[in-house]
């Protein structure tokens, strides 16, 4: 009698990677990703299936205790992107995903479990459950010129485009993700969705400077943070302030805000700039909003550190 270990292996590569034994009968040898892929899904059932499902739809034995729930690969919907708004993310931003992990949720960092080929192959695999990544023209990571220094000068004026763009109306005038439109947010999975308070400080696709900036002008795709990535080429004439914007701030920021537009060019002096101005332009008001962001965060308190940040406690 033939023990039924010994085809274990074999029925797991049949139903795993179908595609892969097709290449080697039509091709001989399977291509790299067909073999990275086949490599990954064995990575992916030890380490990630209890919570994205062996069929990569977020409905893993464990998915119903984590909140937010895990992601459902087959719909190739990431918010954590070094993309345009609207594009997949590359295979450096889900192995980033997958390296660093997603901080105050209960994705954990992979960077000490899994070697760097498993982190890479298990890519290659997650990217198998959605058609978008066969379909799609593979896109590239958006420009982030050099960083200036965060002066208080930048701060301000980044805190004017905080005003400008309307960020107030989900994050709040102070930042703590209480604006007037932050208890009708809804992702598109119908889902009650809350903004960031920047005050914490900690942010799902990175807490440092450029993970702020990518997130900012990259947006989040299935969710309402869009990109801001076009937002920066206004003029001082062309910036209508909305009447609620007085119900958030007081009379002296809205005075600062309008001193600030007043020394700005005009839509048409931006219009006729050189390319290369408008890039500086446009620039250095990304990193101004960034540094404003950045400043609001505050040493989180005892509750926040036990229960939020550290997910082995609150689990």
């Amino acid at each position: 009698m033939f023990s039924r270990r010994l085809f274990a292996p074999l029925t797991l590569s049949i139903l795993i990677a179908p595609s892969l034994l097709h290449a080697q009968t039509k091709e001989e040898t399977p291509s790299q990703d067909g073999i990275e892929a086949f490599r990954g899904a064995q990575v992916y059932r030890r380490a990630c299936a209890t919570c994205h499902g062996e069929a990569g739809d977020g409905r893993g034995h464990s998915a119903r205790y984590l909140d937010p729930l895990p992601r459902d690969f087959t719909l190739g919907i990431y918010k954590f992107r070094s993309t345009a708004a609207g594009m997949l993310p590359t295979d450096e931003d889900l192995y980033r995903t997958v390296t660093f992990g997603i901080p105050t949720t209960t994705m954990p960092p992979f960077v000490d479990v899994l070697t760097e080929r498993e982190r890479r192959d298990v890519v290659a695999y997650i990217k198998s459950f959605s058609k978008n990544f066969a379909e799609m023209p593979p896109a590239e990571s958006i420009a982030i010129r050099e960083e200036p220094e965060a002066t208080a000068q930048s701060i301000a004026e980044g805190k004017s485009i905080y005003m400008i763009n309307g960020c107030w109306t989900c994050h709040g005038s102070a930042g703590k993700g209480a604006g007037e439109a932050a208890s009708s947010l809804k992702d598109v999975w119908g889902r009650e969705i809350r903004p960031v308070d920047f005050t914490l400080g900690k942010y799902k696709g990175g807490s440092d400077n450029r993970s702020i900036f990518r997130t900012i002008n990259t947006g989040l795709t299935g969710t309402p943070m869009p990109s801001y990535a076009e937002s920066y080429s206004y003029g001082s004439d062309s910036v209508n302030l909305p009447p609620t914007l007085s119900e958030a701030y007081a009379d002296a920021e809205i005075a600062q805000l309008r001193a600030y537009l007043q020394s700005q060019p005009t839509q048409e002096e931006v219009s006729n700039m050189s390319d290369s101005e408008k890039e500086s332009l446009t620039a250095r008001r990304a990193w101004a909003l960034t540094h404003y962001v950045k400043s609001l965060s505050r040493e989180p308190g005892l509750w926040y550190r036990l229960f939020v940040e550290d997910t082995e406690v609150s689990r």
